[in-house]
């Protein structure tokens, strides 16, 4: 993508989640699940109560879980295209004691040196975005990662509901046109499992499951990859 059009893509994507994190209910307060295995699940070595642990939560959006990751001890930075919604992680933090590293970017250019952190978490964001945008992202996560460092990334898969609907931009990729949710005009790609497995690849260990949730007496179903890889 050429700088100019990428500077103007970001800024539209900045300008609409902004816009969302400075309505509540777009701020969830509690974190998800699936996070919270992850991170208590981790080895003892990359635990805080053993060492110096560095953490990035990318796309933070209200903090919800750059929240968790500071109250379980990690030495937290979180990263967001909103500005909005990182002024409200600060806050949240901020209340209860804690401090967190704040910066403004997207998921395809990490402000961060190479092997920077042990843990890294991603919930519900590189799906947002092209086919070259998602790789970039995990191309990122896996840059900044050290030898060893693990993660977990949540995105959408080919069986979610939204697939498929909306204009189609490229493979397996639609610009969202209905209001049913919050969505509209942001542009997703959804992933198979071959495509999770090769996306992937750089990793030296991946595994992932689906998550899903039916609504609509069953007619619809949200699903989610749990990706969890390590270096």
């Amino acid at each position: 993508m050429e700088p100019s059009k990428a500077a103007s893509d970001n800024a539209a994507a900045a300008a609409f989640w902004d816009g969302l994190h400075r309505i509540p209910r777009f701020r969830p307060q509690y974190p998800s699940e699936h996070v919270v295995r992850f991170l208590r699940t981790l080895p003892q070595e990359v635990m805080p109560e053993h060492a110096a642990v560095r953490a990035l939560d990318i796309g933070c959006g209200g903090g919800r879980h750059s929240l968790l990751l500071a109250e379980l001890g990690f030495s937290v930075e979180a990263v967001d295209i909103s500005a909005e919604g990182l002024r409200h992680t600060g806050e949240l933090l901020a209340a209860i004691g804690h401090t967190v590293g704040l910066t403004v970017a997207p998921m395809t250019a990490l402000p961060f040196p190479d092997e920077t952190f042990d843990v890294a978490v991603s919930y519900g964001v590189f799906n947002y975005g092209t086919a070259a945008e998602g790789r970039a992202a995990v191309a990122e996560l896996h840059r900044v990662l050290l030898p060893g460092g693990r993660a977990l990334v949540v995105a959408r898969s080919t069986d979610d509901y939204r697939c498929g609907r909306g204009t189609a931009l490229e493979t397996q990729t639609f610009r969202a046109e209905d209001d049913e949710t919050n969505e509209r005009g942001t542009v997703q790609h959804f992933l198979s499992e071959r495509d999770v497995e090769e996306r992937y690849s750089a990793f030296g260990k991946l595994s992932f499951e689906l998550t899903e949730t039916t609504f609509r007496g069953r007619s619809a179903k949200n699903s989610d990859w749990l990706v969890t890889v390590e270096k």
